[in-house]
């Protein structure tokens, strides 16, 4: 979907010179926009309202116009964005190739077959160790069953399909844990087990048997409806069993002070866990009051220190929606259904999506705001020099990937207004079987077109005014009313109906870290809810 390409960039400013404001600017359209929907009933009941409203103008800038802005704004914050396609560069979901130390592309001996959208567990995990390990290694991105057709040419070399797989010196691996244990013997640089034969070596086997029965307990129950509270008993008892075997070791990762092979492999297994249980069972993991699994929550803490497994990490919401199709399923129980309400961004107070993009940097998302459950806004870099902090540069984020594929992200949101779907694999997040009818007609192109170019613009208008920055261009942004002013403008003809549904589409699509880190697709799901009221 929102394949983010580097924002190009311009020679070309704002057409006026910017300007610090010496006093308090009022609060910022977002904040402004959220009050008046907590007023109104919330973001459901405005949602609602859109279709039945008169016809919107295609007055939003242009896509050029955003672009110069977007480029200005970041140098004006002091926001960096990493280019995908450097080979050096940190971990990203997009990049197709990773070199480290002395490494040239003709030294790279790996080549990482996974998952096209970065939530396959198994993928995640050999894609963790080789960036911990600091292997050089060459990407192939191959859809899961449930999200597209696996390549001919992917199915001649493994006709399982199975993810991932890796080719070393042209040798083909499968299976994540003979990946990595393999691995471990050809390249003698950061090892992640302990010698062979040593006591730290028993040690982390046991931890490891223990994390397939953490991993075995927790599929039961997930998509099971049956013996709900057996169930619930069953994986309570493994998780406290692997609570026990983090405090047996000092620090805070599995074997001590350090991160180890254990950890990569507990890793992408205990996010999901945290996310999945909360959802549909209603079963808090991380951040419990009553401090039940508190090594948990230092094991978290620690990962989420480590700027490799903040890029690659995912949010509640992308994974309560990526799990089913991948596991056949999920079973949901009535425990979780407060909890189902704030991660789909459906509550009508101050947990949903609409009211969550008013600057507000809370050390937890929405998820953490039903009882005790703790979805950590983490960022995929140090954001502390940008002006405007963690959602400035959120905001920056999200809205440059829209800018830069916008025509991408427009053919994907139209399938909300004029889609067709054939049979075969299916899931929520891709969509993959879906396709823009040849019925849609010009004006719902450009309603869904214009309503993208509002949702950009209010991400910088929002990111502008935290920050004290003057932006004529987009001064028709500085209050909901003026912001309204643009779309019923003059001129006004275009379907306010193709306009709701492109943009409600596209909010139920966001993913991550497919399209953006959480942080920025917190965001951007808010500014495309505040669109629709």
């Amino acid at each position: 979907m929102l394949r983010l390409a580097p924002l190009v960039r311009s020679s070309a400013y704002w057409g006026a010179p910017t300007s610090r404001r010496s006093r308090a600017r009022p609060r910022s359209m977002l904040e402004r926009l959220a009050k008046a929907l907590r007023g109104s009933g919330g973001p459901a009941a405005a949602a609602g309202a859109v279709a039945t409203q008169d016809p919107l103008s295609d007055a939003p800038l242009s896509w050029e116009q955003l672009g110069e802005a977007c480029t200005g704004l970041e140098a004006e914050v002091g926001a960096k964005f990493d280019d995908p396609e450097d080979p050096r560069g940190p971990m990203q979901s997009k990049s197709l190739l990773q070199l480290f130390g002395g490494d040239t592309e003709a030294d790279v001996r790996v080549v990482l077959y996974r998952d096209t959208a970065a939530w396959c567990p198994y993928c995640a995990k050999v894609w963790l160790y080789l960036f911990e390990r600091r292997i050089s290694f060459r990407v192939v991105k191959v859809p899961l069953r449930c999200y597209g057709d696996k390549p001919a040419s992917f199915l001649a070399k493994v006709p399982s399909g199975m993810l991932p797989a890796v080719e070393l010196d042209g040798q083909l691996l499968t299976e994540s844990d003979a990946i990595m244990r393999t691995l471990e013997d050809v390249f003698p640089d950061n090892k992640l087990l302990p010698p062979a034969g040593s006591k730290d070596a028993a040690v982390a086997r046991d931890m490891l048997r223990l994390e397939r029965q953490l991993f075995s307990r927790w599929m039961q129950w997930l998509t099971s409806s049956w013996a709900n509270e057996q169930g619930r008993e069953s994986f309570e008892e493994v998780c406290d069993a692997v609570c026990v075997a983090l405090e047996s070791r000092p620090g805070a990762y599995f074997m001590g002070e350090e991160l180890s092979y254990v950890d990569v492999c507990y890793s992408s297994f205990l996010e999901r866990i945290t996310a999945s249980l909360v959802y549909y069972k209603g079963l808090v993991v991380r951040g419990r009051e009553d401090g039940r699994w508190a090594a948990l929550d230092r094991w978290f803490d620690a990962m989420e220190s480590r700027e490799t497994y903040r890029r690659q990490k995912s949010d509640f919401y992308t994974h309560c929606q990526d799990l089913p199709p991948q596991l056949g399923g999920c079973a949901p129980v009535e425990a979780g259904a407060p909890y189902r309400e704030t991660i789909d961004g459906e509550a009508a107070d101050e947990r949903g999506w609409a009211v969550l993009g008013n600057g507000a940097d809370a050390p937890e998302g929405h998820g953490a705001l039903v009882g005790a459950a703790r979805e950590a806004l983490v960022y995929p870099r140090d954001v502390s020099g940008v002006k405007g902090g963690g959602p400035a540069y959120a905001r920056l984020e999200a809205a440059r990937s829209l800018i830069s594929n916008h025509e991408a992200v427009l053919r994907f949101s139209m399938r909300g207004v004029a889609g067709e779907r054939m049979g075969g694999v299916g899931a929520k997040l891709a969509d993959p079987r879906a396709t823009v009818s040849k019925s849609a007609s010009e004006e719902q192109w450009a309603a869904a077109d214009a309503a993208l170019r509002h949702t950009a613009a209010t991400l910088l208008a929002t990111t502008a005014s935290a920050a004290g920055i003057d932006m004529p261009s987009l001064s028709a942004y500085e209050s909901e009313a003026d912001a309204a002013g643009v779309l019923r403008g003059s001129g006004a003809e275009l379907p306010a109906d193709a306009a709701a549904a492109a943009t409600a589409y596209l909010r139920a699509r966001v993913g991550v870290p497919r399209d953006m880190s959480y942080p920025a697709a917190r965001q951007l799901r808010a500014a495309l809810s505040l669109f629709c009221a």
